[in-house]
């Protein structure tokens, strides 16, 4: 009864208090190795190993390809249509709402396709040409309202022409491909002229006022054309010619536009002088007009008088070898000119005496002198085409005091062999021109010395 009241774990550890148990070698191995192990994975700084850094590179790739897996899975490009809405309203079109717009997408343009649990492995929108084709997966039971889109803004999408936006029925949030940061530059074809209408040989400078144009070609209506910017150009043809410029830009499109160019024809002066072999300033010269529509004349005759008849008739007051002009306008204001230079140089046909001359003090002379030639002591006439002549002089008083028939023989200011007086005194001339015209003149001589 020695033992009463002691429990159990007592009496065990009374009764084998004086036994002791070792552990085979085996069992302490095992025992050291599972302490190693323990301090090993407590990590500890200055127990840093090897071992340590590799357990942390590891770790830091598997983030790596944890984070790159997720975001994968994500649109890294604006425009992620979330928990998108599509109701296909028929299998020829669906609309969908982007921003302001609806886009229809027609049969040919835009089928929406849903294919159901058994031909899809997973949920995606695939964009392929302009069809849109939305699978679901297998996994998912929800309905196709509330499930998560992603369009892979890669490849086609729906486009407007300022942006893609589409709302998220559920949170009423806009989001989408936002175009506006996009520049689509438009091309535009535009000139000018420097006149647009005139006459022939009408020269035309065109003025380039393209944008976003890198290529120009210039058609000018008559079969020229040129690639310059800003070219010039000379029509000599009377027409209406229609001018076209094309542009072209980097994208290769192409842009024209045109203008018309009225070119009206010149009239051209033509004329005669009537008689052929008119002989000046006893006859007059008649002028015979030629001229191809004309509207409009001016005569200039060449000593200082002028005339806007058509056909005028004008007298010469003295022989000269003078420039006659004709200028003439169209009814478009179009001009041209002719002129006919020494116009009476082929008149063979004059006499002309002057008015005043000095004697030879040093004593008479024959009286002889040479045409052409410029002899101021002798008293002659300048003549063409004389075949019968007769030259008289006489004095204040009528008194006869020279007189020849030799068209190269002129007074040399003597009479009797004695110098006259200085004075004035009358000639009268007569005869007749190889056409056979005859004439007959008269004046006042001056002797001077």
């Amino acid at each position: 009864m020695k033992n009463k009241g002691k429990d159990i774990e007592q009496l065990f550890h009374e009764s084998f208090k004086n036994f002791r148990i070792e552990p085979s070698s085996g069992v302490w191995r095992k025992i050291s190795s599972k302490l190693a192990w323990q301090n090993f994975i407590r990590f500890n700084l200055y127990r840093f190993n090897i071992y340590y850094a590799i357990g942390i590179i590891a770790l830091g790739v598997a983030s790596v390809i944890i984070m790159s897996d997720f975001s994968g899975r994500k649109i890294k490009k604006q425009g992620t249509v979330t928990k998108e809405k599509f109701i296909q309203k028929s299998s020829s079109e669906s609309k969908i709402t982007t921003g302001s717009q609806e886009v229809k997408q027609q049969n040919s343009r835009g089928k929406i396709i849903m294919e159901g649990d058994k031909k899809a492995k997973s949920q995606s929108e695939v964009v392929s040409g302009d069809e849109i084709h939305i699978t679901e997966d297998k996994k998912s039971k929800k309905k196709i309202e509330d499930t998560d889109i992603e369009i892979n803004t890669t490849q086609k999408t729906v486009h407007s022409d300022e942006s893609s936006l589409i709302k998220n029925r559920k949170t009423g949030e806009t989001i989408g491909e936002n175009r506006s940061d996009i520049q689509v530059t438009a091309l535009i074809a535009e000139f000018s002229m420097s006149r647009s209408s005139g006459c022939v040989s009408l020269p035309v400078e065109f003025t380039n006022h393209s944008e976003n144009a890198i290529k120009y070609l210039w058609h000018f209506g008559d079969g020229c054309s040129s690639i310059e910017k800003d070219p010039g150009y000379i029509y000599n043809e009377p027409g209406e010619y229609k001018v076209t410029l094309e542009v072209i830009d980097s994208r290769g499109e192409i842009a024209n536009c045109f203008e018309t160019v009225s070119v009206f024809p010149k009239p051209e002066a033509q004329f005669e002088i009537y008689p052929e072999n008119l002989v000046l300033p006893n006859d007059p010269a008649n002028f015979h007009n030629y001229s191809k529509n004309a509207v409009k004349y001016e005569w200039d005759f060449g000593d200082l008088k002028r005339s806007d008849e058509m056909e005028p008739t004008h007298f010469y007051k003295r022989f000269d070898n003078y420039d006659v002009k004709l200028k003439v306008w169209s009814d478009m204001g179009c001009v041209d000119s002719l002129v006919i230079h020494n116009a009476f140089t082929n008149s063979a046909y004059m006499i002309e005496f002057p008015n005043a001359f000095t004697p030879n003090l040093n004593g008479p002379c024959s009286g002889y002198y040479v045409p052409g030639v410029p002899n101021n002591n002798v008293f002659h006439p300048e003549h063409k085409g004389i075949i019968e002549y007769q030259l008289r002089i006489f004095n204040k008083r009528g008194q006869l005091i020279f007189e020849t028939k030799n068209i190269n023989m002129g007074w040399d200011g003597y009479y009797k062999g004695k110098l006259a007086e200085q004075n004035v005194y009358i000639w009268k001339a007569s005869g007749r021109y190889a056409n056979g015209k005859s004439f007959v003149k008269a004046g006042d001589i001056t002797l001077l010395y």
